[in-house]
């Protein structure tokens, strides 16, 4: 199985539009306020943008 086919069972094919809007901003730092329905992303944004943030060789909570 290619590895976009395992991304779009996954639900992970195309980011939502409230994830095209908020990830990058997200990752470079800025305050970011996602106001959208419910199912539509916001989440995974969030979790998204802060596991590009972590940094591995730090043992310390990095995020709440």
């Amino acid at each position: 199985m290619s590895s976009s086919s395992s991304t779009n069972l996954s639900g992970f094919g195309k980011p939502s539009s409230i994830q095209q809007r908020g990830i990058v901003p997200f990752c470079k730092g800025l305050d970011v306020i996602l106001y959208a329905p419910s199912g539509t992303g916001k989440s995974a944004t969030f979790c998204i943008g802060i596991l590009q943030k972590l940094d591995y060789g730090l043992v310390q909570c990095q995020a709440l």
